[in-house]
């Protein structure tokens, strides 16, 4: 579905579906920058030298405005933005952003150990009341959000608010959060 569509969330200055929850930070894949890294790195609006090895394999470039983070994996041609505040959503670029099916989103991180304990959904009327995990779940089965908001906790015990969107963004309350929950989304894309 092509978020530009009726019903579509409300979007950010710079194009990303808009938080339900002020000062998230986004993250979210851009996909099709290839294998070689000149290229790639113009894509991104970066000089190649700022890319720097990461430990995955990735290159990884550190940006003060907007403060935040490119990966770039060469092996797939795709590149990860994590802003570093909740205003970095990065200057507007041209690729394709990576979309995410909200329901097998949800059955990914339910297999990895995160679990959503309460949720609000996004459906083309705006966000639902507040939904248990098993409600929501079932709701979701009935018909694809466009987005879920929630509180989530980890096999660790560890909980975090996190927010996905079909339109590829993720909003974590920290960058590394929104980083993990991407990342184990598309996790097998990247490997």
């Amino acid at each position: 579905m092509d978020l530009a569509l009726e019903g579509a969330p409300e979007t950010t200055s710079g194009g990303l579906a808009r938080p339900r929850v002020a000062g998230l930070m986004p993250a979210f894949l851009v996909c099709g920058l290839g294998c070689d890294l000149e290229v790639a790195a113009a894509n991104l609006g970066l000089a190649p030298q700022m890319l720097r090895p990461f430990a995955d394999q990735s290159l990884q470039a550190e940006l003060p405005d907007p403060q935040g983070r490119w990966r770039y994996w060469p092996s797939t041609g795709m590149a990860m933005w994590s802003g570093g505040n909740a205003e970095a959503e990065t200057a507007p670029i041209s690729l394709r952003r990576a979309r995410i099916e909200v329901v097998p989103a949800m059955d990914l991180l339910l297999r990895a150990g995160f679990f959503c304990t309460e949720m609000s959904l996004l459906r083309s009327a705006g966000w639902s009341a507040p939904l248990d995990g098993r409600a929501g779940l079932c709701e979701m089965a009935r018909r694809e959000p466009l987005g879920v908001s929630g509180w989530w906790i980890d096999d660790r015990g560890d909980s975090a608010r996190v927010e996905i969107f079909a339109d590829g963004t993720i909003w974590g309350e920290s960058a590394l959060i929104a980083e993990r929950w991407l990342l184990t989304i598309a996790g097998r894309e990247l490997a």
